[in-house]
């Protein structure tokens, strides 16, 4: 998920574990608990395309990256409360230190499963991203409702009389916990709505003699109304849509052949198989010439178009480019989109979410 919302649910998180014992900080250690994970971008400037796509939410979002850091952060911050006599740190004890750091770190990596990415929380034991697909990584519907009563958890004081000594508020807990409870219940909505639309998308295949080989079914952006399917055939791939609130059980699909046999060429080339996992199997080749020199065009269907998406003209999401030069050499880019682009899909996507 975004920043912003893995910030919220790891303030959430501090509140809930330290709140009683060190009030407003816990949400601040909290959200910087909730934050660790995404760090891994720091590494970004040191890696090529293809090693930045293998590295992001694999180390730093596993369950062993959590368990060893988080009794190390816990001894450092209990070890400096010792040492310095800060009070905000020595209410605490090592093991809460720990439990807050572990719970924030984890709880990050267990949302960021419901995207459509793939975390890799079994990494370095497993290199599959695990992903549900029924959440957007960015949600409003999600965050806002969350952040609101975080924020009003957060300007009612912590406790009664004297900081840390009084009596804690327990209103601030209750706020908190409605927060996570609501957030939850979207995902468990998400989860509940991919299972409805999977029952209509396969009707509409078996209605329209789509023998297939697979399907993966994820939510568009900003909703958990409007669905797409991908279907995946011996050649190609179907692609459909289908909205919870739609008033008949149809869904028309548009046909993208695979055309995997272009990469034949390359297909040996280390880096050319580590970037092919990455799509999970669900991908289109093209390929064209510019300046002498040959372009391999891989798009991953996982993330859908842009503007042109309703007929299927639209330009990939995420679209990787490999070009080879005279010598035979090999180099990795992302394409570059058109943010305008962007825009103009959220709003076509809502309307089309409503029914329309």
């Amino acid at each position: 998920m975004d920043s912003l919302t893995q910030i919220v649910l790891g303030a959430a998180v501090g509140e809930l574990i330290a709140g009683r014992k060190i009030g407003n900080q816990a949400m601040l250690w909290g959200a910087v608990a909730g934050t660790i994970p995404d760090l891994d971008v720091l590494a970004n400037p040191f890696l090529d395309i293809v090693q930045e796509l293998r590295w992001h939410r694999s180390l730093m979002h596993s369950i062993l990256f959590a368990v060893l850091l988080s009794p190390l952060l816990g001894w450092l911050f209990n070890w400096l409360g010792t040492k310095y006599k800060l009070k905000f740190l020595s209410e605490m004890s090592f093991w809460r230190w720990t439990n807050l750091f572990f719970w924030g770190m984890i709880t990050h990596s267990w949302l960021d499963m419901f995207t459509t990415w793939g975390t890799k929380i079994f990494y370095p034991f497993s290199d599959y991203g695990y992903a549900t697909k029924t959440v957007f990584v960015i949600d409003f519907f999600y965050t806002i409702p969350f952040l609101i009563l975080l924020l009003w958890a957060r300007f009612l004081p912590a406790f009664k009389g004297n900081s840390y000594s009084g009596s804690y508020n327990e209103k601030r807990a209750f706020l908190v916990w409605f927060g996570v409870g609501m957030s939850s219940f979207y995902l468990l909505m998400g989860v509940i709505n991919q299972q409805r639309v999977n029952s209509v998308f396969e009707e509409n295949l078996k209605a329209q003699n789509i023998d297939y080989l697979r399907y993966d079914t994820k939510t568009t952006p900003l909703n958990i109304l409007l669905w797409n399917n991908i279907v995946e055939t011996e050649d190609g791939y179907y692609s459909g849509y289908y909205s919870v609130l739609d008033e008949n059980k149809s869904a028309n699909y548009n046909y993208f052949d695979k055309n995997w046999q272009l990469l034949d060429p390359i297909k040996d080339n280390e880096k050319v198989k580590q970037l092919l996992e990455v799509p999970q199997g669900y991908y289109t080749v093209k390929t064209r010439t510019e300046n002498g020199k040959k372009i391999y065009q891989i798009n991953d269907l996982r993330f859908g178009q842009l503007d042109g998406w309703q007929n299927g003209d639209g330009d990939f999401v995420f679209t990787y480019l490999i070009t080879e030069d005279e010598n035979g050499n090999l180099s990795f880019e992302q394409k570059r989109n058109n943010y305008a682009e962007g825009f103009e899909l959220v709003g076509q996507l809502f309307g089309r979410a409503l029914g329309n």
